[in-house]
């Protein structure tokens, strides 16, 4: 093995055995300096023993220009959700320029240096490894240590930290081993600094910002690759075509279910995490509801209502009107006797209007680990 591939080899190994460590820091600003300084370390220990390799292709400029325009689209398109659900207030501290700004604009260069030369150097195992390692520094950028002590952690980390990272490294690893990495550097900046700049933030629903996250580096890598590959076979261009098509119909289903578990529209998704319906709705089940708007409900239907914080899945058993007032009797179908008291119309959620089963045993399996 030539003296070249063991310096790649072992800065590709080190660069996130040092991460990994900076997830023992609890502090955010020493975690974020420490960060900074470990990238310009090993860009400049990149630049300075390993060998340099082309990588650039024509359309270097296009593809600058074209992620400069999208990376203030994505910001733009954020926004545009705060007519729907508002916006609040993101106060300015002098703290953020040196806590986040400039020790993320440091990460964020030093950091797309090392990819675009370890991505130069064609190997195979380098090009998986280092993936998985920016994967790790976006989490530990993001992330202020990984301690699951309850379900609701477990899922913001998943949801709202990894997953976007495993997505958004696709796109950047495919920018940076084509275009170098100019095209990332923009991209990433505007992104993740705008938010630490703009005294307002749109209020988008966790699960919708999670699903954005996670599906926009997709499309935009999708789209770059369409625009500027070469041109295939006639056959190559069909599995292409039926390849989207797949790709489009997936982010149709999945958006349509990030639709029903934000509530944010006509219809929510709920899991039953309880036996009390069994004989109709199981445990595990994903139930589909109607937004209750004010109507009176006869009885015999399923509806989702709130008690003392919690969402209960019962069917009515009996209706009164007292005084003007409409109360609702309600019963598991399983339980032996009727639900204590009654609700009125505020306790009232939605109404069901589709029964997926077990679909939520994946949810209930990971919550019993936090119980």
């Amino acid at each position: 093995m030539s003296i070249d591939k063991i310096i790649t080899y072992a800065v590709t190994v080190a660069f996130p055995c040092f991460i990994l460590l900076v997830y023992l820091i609890p502090d955010d600003t020493s975690k974020n300096i420490i960060l900074a300084a470990l990238c310009v370390l090993f860009a400049a220990l990149t630049l300075l023993f390993i060998k340099k390799r082309g990588i650039l292709r024509l359309e270097k400029r296009q593809i600058l220009l074209v992620m400069s325009v999208l990376s203030v689209f994505v910001v733009m398109l954020g926004y545009m959700t705060g007519i729907k659900f508002g916006f609040v207030k993101n106060p300015i501290v002098t703290l953020y320029l040196w806590k986040y700004i400039l020790p993320y604009a440091v990460i964020i260069a030093s950091s797309e240096i090392v990819r675009k030369t370890l991505l130069a150097q064609q190997s195979r195992f380098v090009f998986i490894f280092t993936y998985f390692s920016f994967v790790i520094l976006d989490c530990a950028m993001l992330s202020g240590g990984i301690i699951f002590d309850r379900y609701d952690d477990f899922a913001d980390f998943f949801g709202m930290i990894l997953f976007p990272a495993l997505t958004s490294n696709i796109l950047y690893h495919y920018l940076s081993g084509r275009y170098g990495a100019l095209p990332n550097i923009v991209y990433k900046t505007v992104i993740s600094l705008y938010r630490y700049v703009i005294p307002i933030l749109p209020k988008m629903p966790d699960m919708m910002l999670s699903f954005a996250k996670i599906i926009l580096p997709l499309i935009i890598c999708l789209c770059i690759y369409e625009l500027y590959r070469k041109k295939k076979s006639v056959v190559s261009r069909v599995r292409n075509r039926i390849g989207i098509a797949a790709v489009c119909v997936s982010f149709v289903l999945t958006f349509a279910c990030v639709m029903l578990i934000s509530r944010q529209f006509q219809y929510g998704l709920i899991v039953v995490g309880s036996e009390s319906m069994s004989g109709e709705i199981e445990k595990g089940d994903g139930i589909v509801f109607e937004q209750y708007d004010g109507q009176v409900l006869e009885e015999g239907r399923i509806i989702v209502f709130n008690r003392d914080g919690t969402e209960i899945i019962h069917r009515i058993i009996d209706v009164e009107n007292i005084n003007g007032e409409i109360r609702y009797y309600t019963k598991g179908d399983a339980n032996d006797s009727a639900d204590p008291g009654y609700i009125t119309s505020d306790d009232i959620v939605g109404t069901l209007t589709l029964n997926i089963k077990y679909i939520g045993l994946p949810t209930i399996w990971i919550r019993s680990l936090f119980t």
